[in-house]
């Protein structure tokens, strides 16, 4: 019955695709959470995401006749980005000591991303579409704001141990899983409804989502997110400042506000790490360190997609806490996936998102994804915001935003 289930809307989407790809692309951010009906093809695991995914990236390419097109034209501006970051997950795939999982991984996290930009890209969205995309978003995250508080409200439908904390997972496994979804769109909604010239109404409804979404992180108790959220508004605020005098007011007052806060304690310890959790990733990097700089191999090429937890185990003290998935920081997380090339193919990705918002700065769209992509990067300092199969997707269909036709409307 399971199976027939996740079947017949695998079914129900392929129609939808076929008929309309650009309302199926409109309405796929609200499938995003479906990642989590899992099933297996043969040994190989696939989620019911990945079915959509792979359903609109096949229905555009054969209605777009993807296959004539050169890379250059389907990859753009990340075209070489791109094909570095497939060519180093290969690469770890090949080293990786499971290779099934990592296959599972290469396929999740790199291929149908990049497959999923190419639909985006090769259906053209105007900006009417991507403003219904960011609907679609919008609408998820208060869908999924709104059980947040039932759970917070009732205590019913929270999986253990976080009913006990009445942390809200939402639909989600953790607490951490809503907030690493909520916020970067949280700040993208945000910077809209502040900077953007669009209409009124619009711009209420823009900030009743980053409200919306600001309340699913402080109900998951999502610490990071709460931080960097904040934290990218300011940089967002001193970046769109005219004037040297305004710039010096914006940083000064951050450097008071971030002064003050360290008076508070529990704020104190939160920050400087030196509460539970901060202590426990602070462990958990000195331990991955370790292994990294154990030898030369580990060092250049990491653990392999998935290896990490395997590969931990000889450093790591399992009386203390378990061993995780990632070490929960950006650098290392990258680090021991996909090596020390990974790194640079990530800075690399960055740089060419960095030029693509630098060159149109009176396009508030442009940076309001561009402000989604920091919040990802502080969260990330304490947290993995990439490596997980719908902030992948969101990362794919983001990037995709970053090179609408500049003249659509």
């Amino acid at each position: 019955m399971y199976l027939a289930l996740l079947a017949l809307a695998g079914l129900l989407f392929l129609g939808l695709s076929n008929k309309t790809p650009k309302l199926a692309l409109t309405i796929l951010p609200a499938l995003l959470p479906t990642y989590l009906l899992r099933f297996h093809v043969g040994p190989l695991p696939m989620t019911l995401l990945e079915v959509f995914i792979l359903t609109i990236v096949v229905v555009v390419g054969v209605r777009e006749k993807v296959w004539r097109r050169n890379l250059t034209t389907l990859l753009g501006p990340y075209l070489k980005p791109f094909l570095f970051l497939i060519g180093t997950a290969l690469i770890a795939t090949a080293i990786a000591s499971d290779l099934i999982s990592a296959l599972g991984y290469l396929k999740a996290f790199f291929i149908e991303p990049m497959l999923l930009f190419v639909a985006y890209r090769a259906t053209k969205l105007e900006r009417v579409d991507l403003y219904r995309t960011l609907n679609t978003f919008g609408w998820t995250i208060v869908a999924l704001g709104l059980f947040a508080v039932f759970q917070v409200a009732t205590g019913l439908a929270t999986p253990a141990p976080w009913d006990f904390e009445r942390r809200a997972t939402s639909l989600y496994d953790y607490p951490n899983a809503l907030g690493l979804f909520a916020a970067p769109l949280t700040t993208l909604f945000i910077t809209l409804a502040i900077w953007s010239d669009e209409s009124k109404k619009r711009r209420a409804a823009w900030f009743a989502f980053g409200l919306v979404g600001v309340t699913a992180c402080a109900l998951s108790q999502t610490e990071a997110a709460l931080v960097a959220i904040p934290a990218t508004l300011v940089i967002v605020a001193f970046c769109r400042a005219k004037t040297i005098t305004k710039k010096s007011a914006i940083a000064l007052a951050s450097v008071v506000a971030l002064i003050t806060l360290l008076f508070v304690p529990t704020i104190r310890q939160k920050l400087t790490l030196h509460d539970t959790s901060g202590l426990v990733r602070r462990s958990q990097w000195a331990e991955t360190v370790t292994m990294l700089t154990d030898s030369p191999k580990s060092f250049v090429f990491g653990a392999g997609l998935g290896g990490y937890p395997e590969a931990l185990k000889p450093y790591h003290d399992g009386r203390v806490y378990e061993i995780f998935q990632y070490p929960h920081n950006l650098i290392l997380n990258i680090w021991t996936e996909l090596g020390l090339l990974g790194l640079i193919v990530i800075i690399f990705f960055k740089l060419a998102v960095y030029k693509q918002v630098k060159q149109r700065p009176d396009d508030i769209l442009l940076l309001a994804v561009g402000a989604a992509f920091v919040t990802m990067a502080i969260h990330g300092l304490v947290d993995v915001p990439f490596l997980k199969n719908d902030l992948a997707a969101l990362t794919g269909i983001l990037l995709a935003m970053t090179v609408h036709d500049r003249d659509s409307k």
